[in-house]
């Protein structure tokens, strides 16, 4: 048993500190070596009971003297907390280190929040809202909780019936619902992004009659493809399928596109017109979007290349294609929306951006993510093209008809259309967003209508936490790498530092970017390893003196690797920039030093024939200063 030693009176104090700020303690059992104390070996729940009847601690805040009396009475209780609006605060609970990793990657803004350790996973505090009620993993997952009006949450210093202490992680501010999580938590009477049930349904056997009576959110895309499959397979003729699926996406909850449901029956029953059709729809889902062509012609290598290749055509030279699908990938909080914010400025306005060319289209940023105050601080940062226009939240849950309705509205297209995010925009999360019958097929509708239309959509996504980069951070399905045409990879941890840009796809190949980035600049430094390469020698020429160095000398006081010291001070010995002596052996190693002319040393001005000559090699050290 895990034990912690801690003063009766911290308990008291930290109590009263939560009365002083306007939010509501109140007194819970504590637990000895695991048992209850107050309601011994029977208590449900040791460590989290209320020592208070009524709920009189959820109506109003208590005296200071009650909140005296009570821990004079009960000492070692540990320390609960009413949410909800007589709090101002809402706590999101994961009971575990996979329901937290869950969290995070759907909702990465929530790394910036007041945070604090249980005993196996985190408690998150934001900024309660109306209409937020306490929630057990229906809403958020499986292991994610939710505490709203009429919940309470336990305070540190609090010790867990496992003997494990409440701690604060961060001293962060609760921070305001992101658009996403609030339509998720306020918006209680739909389902949520991940019910309990989705992750079971798609595992079990299709269920035709479910389908039929329509499935919630989250299930749509895939039930529906689904349907279709078992009905061709029963030799359901077309007409009366679309009549079935129709009737089957009407009592979706919410309902479901008509037309996209309706194309969904066509490409099933388009492939089974090019033979035997597969008696599994996964099988058919797997199958791609074209018919088996019976015109492929075999060339040669020698005929091949005796062929002149179609020129490219680009919106940002090299990077970003005139047409189709490409996705924005990153943490939160790293500056994915000011990246593309600079990019869209840029192609709208017809100047150059990362020191490429760009090819002048109107461009149209549609806004699930930001609150409308940061979203025009960004855009006030920098010139406002006549070419760029925004559109904040045009429905609840953004459609493939909508977004042709956009871009229908545009009269100078084709352009370049931002949603910002996926996930803010169509509402795929949790198990939703990881299955191919979900995101996938929503990516290749969206892919096969830009292309349709010209148009270049750009995607922004959210990727997984961890120290991976490119394609291996996406969060989600295997779709999110072969459906987008290219996928920009950005991550900057430090926003003092430059940060670094991977571009993959379907274009030549490319060195990672550095990318200095800020509201009112997005500047392209050099590849990484420039980048790279410049600040290693910045930082070896910093502690380069008139004195002789050997190699381990400057290891040691730089921090760098010794490989890359030696080679640094190569480079800078065969630029010129420091001098070097010694043999490079054991007994007479390397030895390197800054270089010194007569005019940098002070000894030179002694040395000279004249006063005036001291003179001016005084000046031109200050000047060189």
């Amino acid at each position: 048993m895990q034990t912690r030693s801690y003063s009766v009176l911290d308990k008291l104090d930290s109590a009263i500190r939560l009365l002083k700020a306007d939010k509501p303690p109140f007194p819970l059992c504590w637990t000895s070596e695991g048992v209850c104390v107050r309601h011994g070996p029977r208590c449900e729940h040791p460590g989290k009971q209320p020592l208070v009847r009524g709920r009189a601690y959820q109506e109003h805040l208590p005296t200071e003297q009650e909140v005296t009396d009570w821990w004079t009475q009960w000492p070692h209780a540990n320390i609960g907390m009413a949410t909800g609006q007589i709090s101002a605060i809402m706590v999101v609970d994961c009971d575990s280190a996979g329901a937290t990793n869950r969290f995070e990657d759907n909702y990465p803004e929530a790394e910036d929040t007041l945070q604090v350790q249980t005993a196996r996973g985190k408690h998150y505090y934001f900024q309660f809202e109306e209409g937020i009620r306490n929630d057990a993993g229906k809403l958020l997952g499986p292991g994610i909780d939710v505490r709203g009006e009429g919940g309470f949450v336990i305070i540190p210093p609090s010790i867990h019936a496992s003997g494990k202490p409440y701690q604060w992680l961060n001293r962060s501010k609760p921070s305001p619902l992101s658009t996403s999580l609030r339509e998720v938590l306020v918006s209680r009477n739909k389902v949520g992004p991940f019910d309990g049930s989705v992750a079971e349904s798609f595992q079990e056997r299709f269920d035709t009659a479910k389908a039929l009576a329509g499935v919630p959110e989250g299930q749509r895309d895939e039930t529906l493809f689904k349907l279709a499959g078992k009905l061709r397979n029963a030799d359901v003729p077309q007409e009366m399928a679309e009549k079935l699926v129709l009737e089957a996406a009407q009592n979706c909850q919410p309902s479901f596109s008509e037309s996209i449901a309706l194309e969904k029956v066509g490409r099933v029953y388009e492939r089974y017109q090019t033979g035997t059709a597969p008696s599994d729809p996964k099988v058919v889902s797997a199958l791609g979007e074209e018919t088996v062509r019976k015109d492929i012609k075999l060339q040669t290598w020698e005929e091949f290349l005796s062929t002149t290749p179609e020129e490219r055509e680009y919106t940002i030279n090299g990077i970003l294609p005139d047409s189709g699908l490409a996705v924005l990938l990153g943490r939160g909080k790293h500056g994915k929306s000011t990246l593309v914010t600079h990019a869209c400025r840029a192609i709208a306005s017809g100047q150059g951006f990362l020191d490429r060319g760009t090819k002048v289209k109107p461009v149209v940023y549609v806004n699930y993510e930001m609150a409308e105050d940061y979203l025009q601080t960004l855009l006030r940062a920098g010139d406002c093209p006549t070419g760029a226009y925004i559109i904040n939240r045009p429905e609840p849950i953004l459609t493939l008809k909508a977004i042709e309705n956009i871009m229908g509205q545009v009269e100078n297209g084709p352009g370049m259309m931002v949603i910002d995010s996926f996930r803010g925009a169509f509402k795929l999360q949790g198990e939703a967003e990881n299955l191919s019958g979900g995101a996938g097929v929503l990516l290749r509708q969206l892919q096969d209508l830009a292309i349709n239309k010209g148009w270049l959509i750009i995607l922004i996504h959210h990727s997984n936490r961890g120290s991976r980069e490119g394609t291996d951070s996406v969060s989600g399905t295997s779709d999110w790498i072969a459906a987008p045409d290219v996928l920009w990879s950005w991550s900057r941890p430090d926003p003092d530092k430059s940060g670094t840009l991977i571009i993959e796809g379907r274009i030549p190949p490319l060195d990672p970017m550095a990318v200095q980035l800020s509201l009112e600049s997005c500047e392209y430094v050099g590849t990484v390893k420039e980048d790279q390469e410049k600040a290693d020698k910045g930082a070896i020429q910093g502690f380069l003196t008139e004195d002789w160095q050997i190699t381990k000398d400057i290891v040691a006081l730089t921090g760098l690797a010794e490989g890359t010291i030696r080679t640094r001070l190569n480079s800078l010995h065969k630029d010129g920039l420091v001098e070097r002596d010694g043999k490079g052996v054991s007994k007479n190693p390397f030895k390197w030093r800054e270089i010194v002319s007569a005019q940098d040393n002070p000894l030179s001005a002694e040395t000279n024939n004249g006063d005036n000559q001291a003179e001016e090699g005084a000046q031109c050290q200050t000047f060189n200063l």
